[in-house]
């Protein structure tokens, strides 16, 4: 009788730990409610730019010393510094989101959301510096929809890492979003 009140119990707590269930409620984030860090400023070989270190090619790095003091350029306070410096034989080719949608674009006068690696860039686009020699790709999406009064220009750019240099070489079927061997 003590085996089988054993086996009961254990059976029925095991069973209870492993169900799962779909949770019904989607949950919904705003970025907008998400407390604001400081972030810090980033220097790239005694250049400052603010925090554009999206486009910056890691493998190009020889050196990244952290600070932790405050720091204050025109007028805006991050906190700390971030010192980075690449290799002697790399010379990054800086530009600003706006720059870089003039000389690579023809759409100057429209709307533009900028993405660099899938993440949206929310940041003063005369400001923000993205390094030329690593941009693999541009996309360009026109997004067109009356009904919400939106017209505007998604400007995607795919850094050159492994990882997106791979899957740009993957066949997709669009609808799937499913890469295909080939």
């Amino acid at each position: 009788m003590k085996h089988l009140f054993l086996f009961l119990l254990i059976a029925s707590g095991a069973t209870s730990y492993a169900q799962t269930t779909a949770d019904s409620a989607i949950k919904v984030s705003y970025s907008s409610n998400l407390p604001q860090i400081k972030q810090p400023a980033y220097y790239l070989n005694g250049q400052f730019i603010g925090s554009s270190l999206q486009s910056i090619n890691i493998k190009m790095i020889e050196n990244i010393t952290v600070l932790k003091e405050i720091d204050s350029v025109n007028g805006v306070q991050y906190n700390g510094k971030i010192l980075i410096t690449t290799k002697a034989n790399y010379v990054p080719k800086l530009i600003s989101l706006n720059e870089f949608k003039f000389k690579y674009t023809n759409i100057a006068d429209k709307s533009v959301l900028f993405m660099i690696d899938g993440g949206i860039v929310n940041a003063d686009y005369d400001k923000y510096l993205v390094d030329e020699n690593n941009v693999f790709h541009v996309f360009v999406d026109e997004v067109n929809n009356p009904k919400e009064k939106l017209r505007l220009v998604v400007v995607k750019l795919l850094t050159k890492t492994d990882e997106n240099i791979k899957n740009y070489n993957e066949v997709r079927i669009r609808s799937l979003g499913v890469p295909v061997k080939q």
